[in-house]
């Protein structure tokens, strides 16, 4: 695992060990490949290494192809996990002779099935495919035998019924149709789905007083609590929080794309076997907050597999050690209007706090990041405040879940 940060090289760490695997760790490229030649000049050569693609003086790019140039070690296989996720970087990664690229945060899952496939290690599954391709996010969806969770889409207009189903299906999931808000409250009776994708605008009754319906129901069922997003084309100002007030969770705007409904439903559907879990406990999706959860209880709980309490206090303190210095030299960058050392600051707390299930601290450090990137810092000095006011929010949410253990 190469990565300049120490909080996602130890979340790979451990995760890498709990598979049965031999780890080593380097934090920049000119470490790994001196790992790299000890390792083979030991006759125990590396199979595979996790390259970061954002390092100083030498990033995952540049280092995949010095590696592949080598023959003492080329025979190993690559993976890069970035947290931009830039157009074209994904062909970059191919023409470097990565296997697999990823974009941060990572799921368990994810890192897993991309192991699998790059390493020939055919599962139930996953099985691998017969022509070599770089293995992503959407590969290893498409090549996976079995779908995610169930979806409702709760729409009237015919075509917009037809084309969200379509991509829900590409995206893996199974998804039924309702075409009215009555239609959807008593489709949510009969069945548990992962999530609800209400039009707000419905005959008999819209997606406003479904939602209403839907919520005083699961009163009445401890723990219950599905994920409603809803879907306006009005995008007016207040509808964001008219959804929310109505206890809908997220909203999404038309049109949609395949790439915000992906983004939107991997925040709010858990893996199938951590949902069971969590149902089985009694325990209730997160409740959204802002733009996000302060907290991704799927994350955490994935963390926590890794080790138990311990390791998950572990990882907090090495997390919040390392974002506290970080929003101190961001402090110090914004107060200089030195967008540079922005960027690249935001790009590391992104990165690591994406890999602890910090939602929001990684979309505000996201949005430093682009501040930083762009060269206008007008709005840092905003951004930077609520940063500080979130993190701690998820200092404290951390806590919580290492006290309740």
């Amino acid at each position: 695992m190469v990565d300049d940060n120490e909080t996602n090289r130890k979340i790979v760490h451990e995760q890498v060990i709990s598979w049965g695997m031999k780890n080593g760790q380097a934090e920049d490229g000119q470490s790994a490949l001196e790992v790299l030649h000890q390792a083979a000049e030991r006759g125990e050569p590396y199979d595979l290494a996790i390259l970061d693609t954002q390092m100083p003086e030498m990033d995952g790019l540049q280092l995949a192809r010095l590696i592949k140039a080598d023959p003492a070690i080329s025979s190993t296989r690559l993976i890069m996990l970035s947290s931009i996720g830039r157009r074209g970087e994904g062909e970059e990664a191919r023409q470097a002779s990565i296997e697999a690229y990823l974009t941060k945060p990572v799921r368990q899952s994810q890192l897993y099935d991309a192991l699998a496939t790059v390493m020939g290690t055919p599962t139930e599954e996953i099985p691998v495919p017969e022509e070599k391709r770089l293995v992503t996010r959407h590969s290893l969806k498409e090549i996976k035998t079995r779908f995610h969770a169930r979806i409702l889409v709760a729409e009237d207009n015919a075509v917009n019924q037809k084309v969200a189903v379509k991509m829900l299906e590409r995206l893996g999931y199974r998804a039924d149709v309702a075409a009215t808000g009555l239609e959807a409250v008593e489709a949510l009776s009969r069945i548990r789905y992962g999530a609800v994708l209400m039009d707000v605008q419905m005959p008999e009754m819209d997606g406003y007083e479904a939602t209403t319906e839907i919520r005083q129901r699961e009163e009445g069922a401890q723990g219950r609590h599905t994920p409603i997003i809803a879907m306006t084309a009005n995008a007016m100002q207040g509808d964001r929080e008219k959804a929310l007030e109505t206890g809908m969770d997220d909203y999404i705007s038309k049109p949609v794309s395949s790439e915000k409904l992906e983004a939107v439903l991997e925040r709010w559907v858990p893996e199938e076997g951590v949902q069971a879990a969590a149902l089985a406990n009694g325990n209730a999706l997160p409740v959204f907050e802002g733009t996000g959860p302060s907290l991704d209880a799927v994350v955490v709980e994935s963390l926590r597999d890794l080790g138990g309490n311990e390791m998950l206090s572990e990882l907090t303190q090495l997390f919040l050690d390392d974002a506290g210095l970080n929003l101190v030299a961001l402090k110090e960058a914004v107060e200089k209007h030195d967008a540079t050392s922005v960027e690249r600051v935001a790009h590391t707390l992104k990165g690591s706090s994406g890999n602890m299930g910090a939602t929001r601290t990684a979309e505000l450090s996201d949005q430093l990041q682009d501040a930083g990137a762009s060269g206008d810092l007008a709005a840092a000095p905003a951004l930077l405040e609520r940063l500080e006011v979130e993190f701690e929010h998820v200092r404290s949410a951390l806590n919580t879940e290492i006290e309740a253990g």
